[in-house]
Order: structure tokens, then C-alpha cells, then sequence
């Protein structure tokens, strides 16, 4: 009974790390392994270790943008108060954007903050409503108006821009020095092809046993 030929499997291409790092040191001793070659293994190293270094500089720009946003929003967040004022006038308005898209309605109204002052002013509020009505406000220290804190989603999302836009600018550095570097010792292997050639193919084709007439001497 005979048993089926073994499915056909092209050989592999990719050189093993431990060859590599041989052939990038020089300690190689393959006949074949040309100065080209051990370049090559040179720059793939070095586009490994300066792209594990971006990963790291862009993990370390995350946390600083994470570290400093988490700070200014728990300063903003000792220093901002969230109170209810009440309106003085019913929403009228449509406070427009530059672009001229409608953002939303607002109406004067008054609070109390802190327990001795006494402010008022123009506050963002839902289309509809009427005088007197209650509304969140955030003010300072002082009773004055101001913005909300930056939720900590908004923080965390900066962090992470911040950090996969890094990885991409030292990403695409490092791909773009690499092709630069692969194209010269692309020209390289190829200008030293001819002259090699013209050493082995005499020995190869046997020609340097017979005379310049293709004779034997």
C-alpha cells in the first residue's frame, strides 16, 4: 500500500532572530552572507529597537497628558461650584455659532453664591424655559460665571490621542528611514552583483579550463 506524497511546502523566508543577530554582529560565518546582507540585519534591529522606543516615548506622553489633565480638572474642581440659579426671564434668543448653526437658548438669571453675594447674569438654558425656573450653573470661588470641569472621559481621551499620535509620527519615521536605508542597500547589492558574478561564473560554467577560443589549452 502506498502512502501519499507529502504536501509540497516552499521553503522558509524569513531569517531567524538568532541568525540575524549573528549576521547583524558579524559573527556569521556563512560564505554566502554578503556586507549587504549583514546591513540589512543591522537595520531591521535597529527599526525593532526604535520602534519599541516609540511605543515607550508614546506610552510616557500618554501619562503626562493624563497626569497634567487629571491635576488642572481636580484644581478646576475644588475651585468651580455647581449651584441652582433661577431665571429672570423666560429662553429667548438663539445663540449662534460662527458657522451660524443654532447651539442653543438663553435668559438672565440670578444666584446666590457664595452666602453674601448676590450676581446674575446670562446663562445657557433648554429652549422653553420659563421665568423662574431652576437651572445648573457652575461659578468660581468668587460667585462668578465659568465653565464646567473637564469630565474625565474628555481627559482620558486626550491621553490616548496624544499617545497614539506619537506612536504614529515615530511610526512612520522609522518606516520612511527604513525605506530610505533599504533602497541604498538595495543599489548596493545590485552595483556588486555584476562584478561577483564575473568571479563565480567562470567556475560555475567551467569555462576557465578552456582557452579565450573555447578550446581546451
Amino acid at each position: 500500500m502506498s502512502t501519499a506524497p507529502a504536501p509540497y511546502r516552499p521553503p522558509a523566508t524569513r531569517t531567524p532572530l538568532r541568525r540575524r543577530l549573528r549576521r547583524a554582529f558579524g559573527r556569521e560565518h556563512n560564505p554566502l552572507c554578503r556586507p549587504c546582507d549583514r546591513a540589512r540585519s543591522r537595520l531591521v534591529l535597529a527599526t525593532a529597537a526604535f520602534l519599541i522606543a516609540a511605543t515607550l516615548c508614546a506610552l510616557l506622553a500618554a501619562l503626562v497628558v493624563l497626569h497634567r489633565g487629571q491635576g488642572a480638572a481636580s484644581t478646576s474642581g475644588h475651585q468651580r461650584h455647581r449651584i441652582t440659579a433661577t431665571t429672570l426671564t423666560p429662553a429667548t434668543g438663539v445663540v449662534a455659532s460662527k458657522a451660524g448653526a443654532p447651539v442653543g437658548t438663553e435668559a438672565r438669571a440670578s444666584w446666590t453664591y457664595p452666602p453674601a453675594h448676590h450676581g446674575t447674569g446670562v446663562v445657557h438654558v433648554a429652549a422653553g424655559t420659563p421665568a423662574g425656573a431652576g437651572v445648573a450653573i457652575w461659578v468660581d470661588d468668587g460667585g462668578r460665571l465659568v465653565a464646567a470641569p473637564r469630565p474625565a472621559t474628555e481627559v482620558m481621551t486626550d491621553a490616548v490621542l496624544t499617545g497614539l499620535g506619537t506612536l504614529a509620527v515615530l511610526g512612520a519615521t522609522a518606516h520612511l528611514c527604513r525605506s530610505l536605508r533599504g533602497r541604498v542597500l538595495d543599489r548596493r547589492a545590485q552595483d556588486a552583483w555584476e562584478p561577483a558574478w564575473e568571479q563565480i561564473e567562470p567556475l560555475w560554467s567551467g569555462r576557465h579550463h578552456h582557452g579565450p577560443d573555447g578550446t581546451a589549452p
